[in-house]
């Protein structure tokens, strides 16, 4: 189960399976997240920018420390991003039907890009 304490001990005392639990907080996160883009939206609109100056940035070569570990970034985001939608089939649901714990699953993934982590120059995993 993904969530809050309290849901998380809720649904292990009723026996809900994660996709009974996905089933029925699909709207109402939907709902949250509009919510939140909006009320973020209305208290600092005035100070989102219209335009910015593209020459106060840096280049993109200055800003990368790491080639390899932006590359693997890149990658890892997109997986979780796309996992986000699609994860909950591949790693939550599956997971279910073997009963495998979503915290062995994420854990595991974290385990594996720490370990990666760890060889970068520019990501200071003890300090993480």
């Amino acid at each position: 189960m993904v969530s809050n304490l309290v849901n998380i001990v809720s649904a292990d005392f009723f026996g809900i399976r994660f996709s009974e639990f996905a089933s029925r907080m699909i709207v109402p996160d939907l709902f949250s997240l509009l919510a939140s883009i909006v009320v973020l939206y209305l208290y600092f609109r005035k100070s989102i920018p219209k335009k910015y100056n593209l020459d106060d940035l840096q280049k993109p070569v200055e800003a990368i420390k790491d080639k390899k570990m932006f590359r693997l970034s890149g990658i890892v985001l997109f997986i979780l991003v796309l996992g986000y939608f699609i994860g909950y089939f591949i790693g939550y649901f599956i997971g279910e039907f073997f009963d495998i714990p979503v915290s062995i699953i994420a854990g595991i993934i974290a385990i594996l890009f720490l370990g990666i982590a760890r060889k970068s120059p520019a990501v200071h995993t003890k300090k993480c």
